[in-house]
């Protein structure tokens, strides 16, 4: 099997941030190469501003990828900023940015871009960084792992830096994880064979990757993955960290028509998880309610309607031509997971 990480991430330079010498050791898989990652940037983070290069601020600018390689994405908080900018107003940048050098001369940042832009609010003219010669693949993988050890990262950040960190390290493409890990696990939780859609080496490696973050895969299909695919103005308030990411799921399984107003109570009355389920409910009711005024009589769905709909979607999704697409697969996932309970209620 090819695996474009191992492929990618074999020069000298790289192998000399990762290992500390120039050969790469002969046994290394994708969790202890991670780990490396993550220590040597742990190690830069606690240097010294002493012992660090003074960057000149206005040589420097963020990290510059090709076309088809996503940078992480980041929302930068203006409080958090602010708070940032006034640390730094005060003690100054006490961890060195990680750069690369650029072709035209300047430095691009591979991780400390929040310092950067701090530092260039503030006037300042210099900060503390270290410079390293890295390949687009070196500097994305080493910002997409700076970016899951950082305290600022949303949930939906964190997921998109994990799908792209996986992509890297395996031979699947960003676009194509989300949907294929959704029917790995669905095949694992009703017992099926899974090899026909992913190979046992690669599924280790997304394990292994998602394992060096605290994150199973059946926690990443089920809470991580769903985020994705959020109403926009409710991935706002995710990303904003207004919003958890559970009770975003919450809001987000509601008729449309419901959502604004749910989200607004949350922020508004500092909902619990518990307190929102019970406002749904309540809200479901109440349509119901009205529903029944309005016709006379609520029609409610019956096993009959319900196997009959089955089927017809079943009929649908069989066709040659139809690709079960993130969104289906997703919607597939949420009738799974009532019928499960529901099944489970009546044993």
């Amino acid at each position: 099997m090819t695996r474009k990480g191992r492929q990618t991430l074999d020069s000298t330079l790289a192998n000399e941030f990762v290992f500390g010498s120039a050969e790469r050791p002969s046994q290394t898989d994708p969790s202890h190469e991670i780990a490396q990652l993550k220590a040597e940037l742990n190690r830069i983070q606690a240097q010294p501003k002493e012992t660090s290069a003074l960057l000149p601020v206005d040589k420097i600018l963020p990290l510059q990828l090709p076309d088809g390689m996503k940078q992480p994405r980041k929302y930068f908080d203006p409080n958090a900023m602010e708070r940032l900018k006034t640390s730094i107003d005060k003690h100054g940048v006490c961890e060195p940015i990680l750069t690369r050098p650029a072709s035209d001369g300047r430095l691009e940042i591979v991780s400390g871009e929040r310092r950067w832009r701090s530092a260039c609010a503030l006037n300042h003219a210099e900060i503390p960084g270290v410079v390293k010669e890295m390949t687009d693949e070196e500097a994305l993988e080493i910002a997409l792992i700076a970016h899951l050890l950082s305290e600022n990262i949303t949930a939906v950040e964190e997921t998109d830096s994990l799908i792209g960190l996986i992509s890297l390290r395996t031979e699947l493409t960003a676009d194509g994880v989300p949907s294929l890990l959704t029917k790995v696990r669905n095949a694992q939780a009703r017992k099926n064979d899974y090899s026909g859609i992913i190979s046992v080496d690669t599924l280790k490696d997304v394990e292994a990757i998602l394992g060096e973050f605290g994150i199973s895969l059946a926690s990443f299909v089920s809470n991580r993955l769903p985020l994705l695919d959020l109403p926009e103005f409710i991935m706002d308030n995710v990303r904003e960290g207004k919003l958890e990411p559970s009770k975003a799921l919450l809001v987000a399984r509601t008729q449309s028509d419901l959502q604004q107003q749910l989200v607004d109570e949350v922020l508004q009355d500092s909902l619990t998880k518990e307190q929102l389920r019970k406002r749904i409910a309540e809200l479901k009711t109440q349509g119901k309610t009205a529903d029944t005024d309005k016709n006379g009589a609520s029609e409610q769905p019956t096993f009959d309607t319900v196997q009959k709909l089955y089927s017809k979607v079943s009929k649908k999704l069989s066709g040659k031509d139809k690709q079960v697409t993130r969104k289906i697969q997703v919607r597939i996932n949420r009738i799974d997971e009532a019928l499960r309970e529901l099944l489970a209620e009546l044993d």
